[in-house]
């Protein structure tokens, strides 16, 4: 007899419905046997639908990364794939790590021993490259599962499980430790449904998370969280969170801060500072400004957080230390460098002129931030500091920054001040062999005095205008002149009004006529021509005129008073057409 051949893609009527459940009997295995069996199978098994299915049925949870291309079904060949040449142990926790329910199930029921102490001796770890020995329980399940996110369906089917099973079966039951190394990883990944869970389902949860200290909170949803769980954020270090706005002045409104003195040791009270009965910690204020973890070009805490910190009475060892070393930042905030001067000042009692001399920012040219500085009184652009003897304009040409010796000339620095101990700038500038210096303090020299070139050429430009100015006045005498000695007197005649408002008149006019013609014959145009009856009862303003127009959108060429009047008068005569042939 001979074989029956395999029905082709057009001679097979089955709906794909049929086939995906044929399909689902199968195993993932089978997948180079059913897709090189003919086209329709392969378009078939490469259904999303269809490697779901495969997933939650021999793996569960949910493919990690989601939200992929294929998602389903590269998780299934690749966590089949990686579990393939591991040894059950190692393969448990891979399937533990990766939230794979119904295997870890299915590995339980066949082998319990594997969360009962047993001991893997002389395995090869591939990462580490050696030998080791390793000991699996149900706490060192918990552990590896709460460091996971997402995972919380299979860290509860462990501690149910370890919950069901008697103490005396278990070699390692969960102990203290185990739930507070869990509690320890989901604070510092804020996993916060796993964590709800936890404490929920036991005590001694509760209890170290009450007692706990805490120090990066992650985000203001998952503060309060722990809030509403009975953390004692007092003891939360302001100085991990300061870079979050919104969480810093959370922790600001809600915890009271103390300046704990290490010989009293009771809080030293501040009054008049508002709701706070005590101040914040020393050091937190330096962190604001100065983050660790973080370079000088990704700037500092939000201005609001300095603010509260400052307004409650944030204290610095220093002020001129932490102003001198703000100042010198690549990026800084007008505003807080204007609170630490204000605080330096009051610190010293007296006013400080030598800020600008530190202020990184004026070495690039800002000048922006040298006329600020002017503006509130931190420094005078030909001031001389006390110690180095200069001003900054001898500091800018002795660097030889032509950048900043153009924004302080901008500024107004004098380029013939000198200081106690260098040159004049112009000097200076030729010592060094700085020609474009040397060209930019002579142009700002000659326009200060007034002297050289320029002047010689002003008063050039003047003596010729004076000149110009005397011809012309002979000129319009003898025109005058000549007009008196004419003997014919011309008659003035009194001219009619002009074409351009007899114009205007006739517009006017027109519409009027045709906007009486419209009320009297076409009761439906009476509203809709009501904005010209307006400018009709205010005599034609120009005011009344733009804004009708603009309420029956009209456009007209400009917005002169004959262009308005034309796209009125337009805009009628196209509604006294409709209302004719209406008529």
């Amino acid at each position: 007899m001979e074989e029956q051949a395999l029905p082709t893609d057009g001679q097979d009527h089955l709906p794909p419905e049929t086939w995906f459940r044929i399909f689902s009997l199968l195993s993932p295995s089978d997948s180079q046997r059913v897709c090189l069996t003919c086209k329709l199978w392969n378009d078939l098994w490469q259904d999303k639908a269809l490697w779901k299915h495969f997933h939650r049925s021999y793996l569960g949870g949910r493919p990690r990364p989601p939200l992929l291309p294929n998602a389903w079904q590269k998780s299934v060949k690749g966590t089949l794939a990686l579990m393939k040449p591991l040894d059950p142990s190692s393969r448990f926790d891979l399937a533990v790590r990766q939230g794979n329910i119904v295997l870890v199930s299915q590995m339980i029921a066949e082998n319990p021993s594997l969360l009962r102490g047993i001991k893997t001796e002389g395995f090869y770890d591939y990462v580490s490259r050696q030998y080791v020995t390793r000991s699996y329980d149900v706490s060192t399940s918990l552990q590896i599962c709460a460091a996971e996110l997402d995972n919380l369906p299979m860290f509860k089917m462990l501690w149910d499980f370890c919950q069901s099973i008697p103490p005396q079966y278990l070699n390692h039951p969960v102990d203290i430790e185990t739930i507070r190394i869990c509690v320890d990883r989901m604070v510092s990944m804020a996993n916060e449904p796993m964590l709800r869970y936890l404490l929920s389902v036991s005590t001694e949860a509760q209890k170290y998370v009450a007692t706990r200290s805490y120090g990066d909170l992650h985000s203001l949803s998952f503060a309060t969280f722990l809030a509403e769980m009975g953390a004692d954020l007092s003891k939360a270090s302001l100085a991990k969170n300061v870079m979050n706005g919104p969480l810093a002045l959370w922790l600001l409104d809600r915890m009271k801060w103390a300046k704990m003195d290490q010989k009293s040791g009771p809080p030293h009270p501040v009054v008049g500072r508002g709701k706070f009965a005590v101040r914040p910690p020393p050091g937190v204020l330096k962190c604001a400004l100065f983050p660790p973890n973080l370079s000088e070009k990704s700037g500092h805490a939000p201005r609001c957080v300095v603010k509260n910190l400052l307004k409650e009475g944030a204290s610095s060892d220093d002020w001129g230390q932490l102003l001198e070393d703000y100042a010198k930042r690549a990026v800084i905030d007008k505003k807080v460098l204007k609170w630490l001067l204000k605080k330096h000042e009051e610190e010293q009692d007296h006013k400080e002129e030598n800020l600008a001399f530190y202020v990184a920012v004026l070495e690039k040219g800002d000048s922006d931030m040298l006329r600020y500085l002017i503006k509130i009184g931190a420094t005078d652009v030909n001031h001389v500091h006390p110690d180095w003897g200069m001003t900054l304009l001898q500091i800018a040409v002795r660097k030889g920054n032509t950048v900043m010796v153009e924004s302080l000339l901008a500024c107004g620095a004098n380029p013939k001040a000198k200081g106690k101990k260098a040159a004049a700038p112009i000097s200076l500038a030729s010592q060094k062999g700085l020609p474009d210096i040397q060209v930019l303090l002579a142009d700002a020299s000659s326009k200060k005095t007034g002297t050289g070139k320029r002047k010689r050429q002003k008063e050039k430009e003047k003596k010729e205008g004076n000149k110009e100015e005397e011809t012309q006045e002979k000129e319009g005498k003898e025109i005058e002149n000549g007009k008196r000695r004419k003997t014919e007197k011309v008659k003035k005649v009194e001219s009619p009004a002009s074409k351009k408002k007899q114009e205007t008149e006739r517009l006017q006019e027109k519409i009027i006529e045709l906007h009486r013609w419209l009320c009297e014959t076409d009761q439906g145009a009476f509203k809709l021509v009501a904005p010209i009856r307006e400018v009709k009862d205010a005599r034609f303003n120009l005011f009344e005129l733009k804004r009708a127009c603009k309420t029956l959108k009209l456009r007209p060429s400009s917005q002169r008073k004959d262009d308005l009047l034309l796209a009125l008068l337009q805009f009628l005569e196209e509604q006294q057409a409709l209302a004719s042939h209406e008529l």
